[in-house]
């Protein structure tokens, strides 16, 4: 399949575009989901996964994560191999979150707002605090402390 992208498929790895070999055409569709996908052979491929192969020569051995969360943004500087744990911790806020800030629910029973990061699939309580920032600092902190280089803040 490899040899098939190649043959179909230009990368231009510095915008992130993919191009019709044939035609210079841009190529790939959007999804759902965001991401961009191209068919090769009858097959449908995430693009991000077929610029890796271009770009590197081989299929990538793990997820693609894009480091600015732009499933669009298929530039090889924003593609990094990833496990699907570390892939999660570079998410940003859910969108049901209702404090704004992703690390922090409101505690009911206290009045406060209470920071927490999962670490090694459990939760680790950060504190409760007066406001949302607070919380949320104490959220970012950790998540630089337990997630490196896949820290999100947000």
């Amino acid at each position: 399949m490899l040899s098939k992208i190649k043959e179909s498929l230009t990368y231009d790895a510095e915008t992130g575009r993919l191009f019709n070999s044939k035609t210079g055409k841009l190529a790939g569709k959007k999804t759902q989901q965001g991401y961009l996908v191209v068919t090769v052979a009858g097959q449908s491929v995430f693009a991000h996964r077929a610029c890796w192969a271009i770009y590197y020569g081989q299929w990538p051995s793990m997820m693609i994560d894009h480091i600015n969360h732009d499933k669009t943004d298929n530039r090889i500087c924003n593609l990094r191999e990833a496990t699907a744990m570390q892939n999660l911790r570079n998410r940003p806020r859910q969108t049901n979150n209702t404090t704004g800030a992703k690390g922090v629910s409101f505690h009911k029973f206290s009045g406060k707002y209470r920071a927490q990061i999962k670490v090694d699939g459990k939760k680790l309580h950060l504190g409760l605090f007066e406001t949302p920032e607070a919380a949320h600092a104490a959220y970012a902190a950790a998540a630089v402390r337990f997630h490196g280089d896949f820290a999100c803040a947000g």
